[in-house]
Formats: structure tokens, C-alpha cells, sequence
């Protein structure tokens, strides 16, 4: 399906969605990653039918629901404002879904119970959401969505909001409690740790076009262009020389050195080729070395490891360090060298 909207200034149309083709199967979590304007909020809403497809269509199952109103298409949403009503209480926000639906009372009042319970907010029963933390809101809202049982869940960067030790400890939460319940599940952020963490399968975009798409391993250990090595997870692009290339296996001259790509899907280069390598930061060994040909340029502490900045065959780097504690901390100005041998290393695009 596409989403076109006409500009403001010169009434030329502005693609926000370009023919995507996207399945979700049933019962996973599938992530949907990009930078702001790149289409991920447009696709959420034409699926909870806030928004018309200008072409193509939305199917569940068989059933074709493009034209069906928000509130007959068994889909539910949780959103990053919460969208919780100030003047109900816990209880009656997560019930509101079920009144409107016109389910039995005693019905409707089980299934609130049995949410509740699950979220854990059974005690915030009679609170007002102002009275409640970000974290406990958040959990209000997933409850609401889940209570009516909608047959997909749509989730809008539902932790945007919280700050970052909170943010962890509730997509641990949320992913626990979707693979529990089994609801296939779209999940929209921009924060790459988050769609790592929680997500069965990633889908990349870019410019409202699927650039890359598989489950998290995939899209992280074989970036498809260097824009998703870059926005999946720190990524040193340098350039490269093919000195061999075989069936076997890539062997790349990458500043002086060798580093050899094997999988089962090598990229069709030429020996003599340049190309465009990546080189994931905590893959790339180094040491000490007051003769070494890289200098570092920037230490940047980050408590669990350090971050030295340099530059590799001229292009900037980042090259990180999870052993500090104990071989020390280089400085500004310090000499290394680099050993690129057994580094894992893909080829991309030059002009992705």
C-alpha cells in the first residue's frame, strides 16, 4: 500500500508510504525502525484506520478491512501520550473499551480482573492517572488496549515518555506480557536498543520504502546498505580494496590489512573492486602500540565500556572497549594499533 499527502507550499504530492508489502505472522512482534519521517506513525495509522491508503489495502486473515471503521477492525493501539481519561479511574479507563463494545457487565467486569492482575496494577484500581508514575500509565493504557481482545495490537513508541532505567525494565514487561497473550503485534520506536530487544522480526525504513527486513541477528550481523549498519547499532563504514573474491569467501584490503567475509549470501564484487566495508565497533581488536599507524582522536567514557574515536583508512571511527577496567584507558594522542584478521566485516553499497 501507498500514503500519499499533498504539500503545503507548491500542492506537489509527498509520498509518505511507498508500496509496502509487509506480512506480520500471526502471534509475533514485529519492530518497525526508522528516523523521524520515514513513514512508521502513517503505516500505524492507516492499520488502526486513522488514515486511508491512497492505494493497496489492509487484509486480517482473509478479511479485507481498508474501508472499515477504527472501532470494527479488532485492532488495539497503545500510544506514546498514554491517551488515558483524566476524569475516570483505573478501572473504569480499562473498562471503557468493553461499555463501548456492549459487553455483559459481568463479563466485562472478569476480563477487567484478569487484565488487571496481569498488568499488576490491580492496587492503582481506584486511582485517578494523575496519580499514577509514567511507568504505572503506561501499563493503564496496555491494559485497555488488551481487555476488548483485539486480534492485532498496534504500540506507537509507548516508552518514549519514561526515562531510560524505566524504559528497560517495561519493554522486558510489554514483550513478556505480548508473548503470553499471543497478540501479533506492530511496534513502532526509533530507538534501536528497544527493537532489538523486544522484536521477532525488524523492519528497517527509510523515506517510507522497506530498506532491510529479518529478525534482529540478521539486520544487525548482515546490514543490507550502510544507512541501515548505521541507524541499527554503532557502524564504522571504511573504505576497502577486493583482493580476492570466490565462492569461498571475500578477502578485502582494508588499510594495509586483510580481512576475509564469509556467508552464505556474499555480494557479487570483482578483485580490484572498491567498496564500502562495515565494521561494527566492539568486533575490532586493537592494542597499545607507541608505533602504531591510529591515533586516538576522543575518549568517551560510557560506564560499561569506553569509546575511542579515531579514523581508519581516513574515514571516522568508533572502536569500543569492554576490557578497560583491566588494561587500562588510553588517552587523547595515544598511539594503537588494529588487528583486522579475524574481524567480521560486510560489504555494502558505496552509494547507499
Amino acid at each position: 500500500m501507498s500514503k500519499l499527502f499533498p504539500s503545503h507550499d507548491k500542492g506537489e504530492v509527498v509520498a509518505a508510504v511507498s508500496d509496502l508489502n509487509l506480512t506480520i505472522e500471526e502471534g509475533k512482534l514485529v519492530t518497525l525502525l526508522g528516523p523521524s519521517g520515514c513513514g512508521k506513525t502513517t503505516i500505524l495509522r492507516m492499520l488502526a484506520g486513522f488514515e486511508t491508503p491512497t492505494s493497496g489495502s489492509i487484509r486480517l486473515d482473509d478479511t479485507d478491512v481498508t474501508r472499515r471503521p477504527v472501532n470494527s477492525r479488532g485492532i488495539g493501539m497503545v500510544f506514546q501520550s498514554y491517551a488515558l481519561f483524566p476524569h475516570m479511574s483505573v478501572r473504569e479507563n480499562v473498562a471503557y473499551g468493553l461499555s463501548v463494545a456492549g459487553v455483559a457487565k459481568a463479563d466485562a467486569g472478569r476480563r477487567v480482573d484478569e487484565v488487571m492482575e496481569l498488568m499488576q496494577i490491580g492496587h492503582y484500581a481506584k486511582r485517578a492517572p494523575n496519580q499514577l508514575s509514567g511507568g504505572q500509565q503506561q501499563r493503564v493504557a496496555l491494559a485497555r488496549a488488551v481487555v476488548t481482545e483485539p486480534r492485532v495490537l498496534l504500540f506507537d513508541e509507548p516508552l518514549s515518555n519514561l526515562d531510560a532505567q524505566l524504559r528497560e525494565q517495561m519493554r522486558v514487561d510489554l514483550r513478556a506480557i505480548q508473548q503470553r497473550l499471543g497478540i501479533t503485534s506492530l511496534y513502532v520506536t526509533h530507538d534501536q536498543s528497544e527493537a532489538l530487544a523486544i522484536a521477532d522480526e525488524i523492519v528497517v525504513l527509510k523515506d517510507g520504502v522497506i530498506q532491510q527486513r529479518g529478525s534482529a541477528r540478521e539486520v544487525y550481523r548482515s546490514p543490507a546498505s550502510s544507512f541501515v549498519a548505521r541507524f541499527l547499532g554503532k557502524a564504522n563504514i571504511v573504505p576497502g580494496t577486493v583482493v580476492a573474491s570466490t565462492a569461498a569467501g571475500i578477502v578485502v584490503d582494508v588499510d594495509g590489512q586483510r580481512a576475509r567475509m564469509t556467508s552464505d549470501d556474499l555480494p557479487q564484487v570483482a578483485a580490484g573492486e572498491s567498496v564500502s566495508c562495515v565494521l561494527r565497533p566492539e568486533n575490532v581488536a586493537f592494542r597499545t602500540d607507541p608505533e602504531g599507524a591510529l591515533t586516538v582522536e576522543q575518549v568517551v567514557f560510557q560506564g560499561s565500556y569506553i569509546e575511542y574515536h579515531l579514523r581508519i583508512a581516513g574515514a571516522a571511527c568508533t572502536i569500543i572497549d569492554h576490557e578497560y577496567a583491566h588494561r587500562g584507558t588510553l588517552n587523547i594522542g595515544d598511539r594503537l594499533s588494529i588487528d583486522l584478521t579475524n574481524t567480521p566485516l560486510w560489504i555494502v553499497p558505496a552509494d547507499a
